[in-house]
């Protein structure tokens, strides 16, 4: 089964101050009875939390709360057809925990934050 895709009606790219990116760390620790903390690499590829915001009206929250809902199983399932707003190279995503934040900027015009987690390359 392949990934739902980011439908082509609702914006692509980010407001780019509403943006950030923080890799997932990818060290696993341990902390001995003596000496100092050991460290190790828990894999070769890692993911990375992204903080986007986009601009929509009302047609496109409806489309993406559709989505969201519908395509993505309110959230559990992963998809593409957005790329990185850093790198501009397309990207699998997942929604975080706390997925998005929907807020008016005035009637019709919304900003919708959204929490999403970049798939490190060949994860399932």
């Amino acid at each position: 089964m392949s990934d739902p895709v980011w439908p082509e009606s609702l914006p692509c790219r980010p407001v780019l101050r509403g943006t950030s990116m923080k890799p997932q760390d990818n060290r696993a620790r341990f902390k001995p009875e003596v000496g100092p903390p050991i460290s190790r690499r828990r894999g070769t590829a890692a993911g990375a939390l992204h903080v986007m915001s986009f601009l929509m009206t009302s047609a496109q929250l409806a489309t993406f709360q559709s989505f969201f809902a519908d395509d993505l199983l309110s959230g559990s399932l992963a998809f593409t057809g957005l790329k990185n707003p850093l790198t501009k190279v397309a990207a699998r995503w997942k929604f975080s925990d706390d997925p998005y934040e929907v807020s008016e900027l005035v009637p019709g015009r919304y900003t919708v934050g959204m929490n999403l987690f970049e798939m490190p390359t060949g994860a399932a």
